[in-house]
């Protein structure tokens, strides 16, 4: 039951890390969550990936289906 002040994602973390055992080692690991580590670990790596693989993808499929063709005889 959700009782105090603070009744935020807190409390789903203890909860779930209590009776759940997946969730336990999830809290550990975002104990060392901050700024720094969400940029450089996850924003700027899916960034880049979507943007290379975004352009290497449309612009694959663009180059497949306009390309020029040579005439048939």
């Amino acid at each position: 039951m959700v009782s105090g002040k603070r009744w935020g994602g807190t409390w789903f973390l203890k909860y779930a890390g209590a009776h759940i055992p997946h969730f336990r080692n999830s809290v550990e690991k975002l104990a060392g969550l901050n700024w720094t580590t969400f940029f450089t670990h996850n924003l700027l790596p899916v960034t880049l990936g979507n943007i290379v693989g975004g352009a290497l993808l449309v612009a694959g499929v663009y180059w497949f289906v306009y390309r020029v063709r040579p005439a048939q005889p």
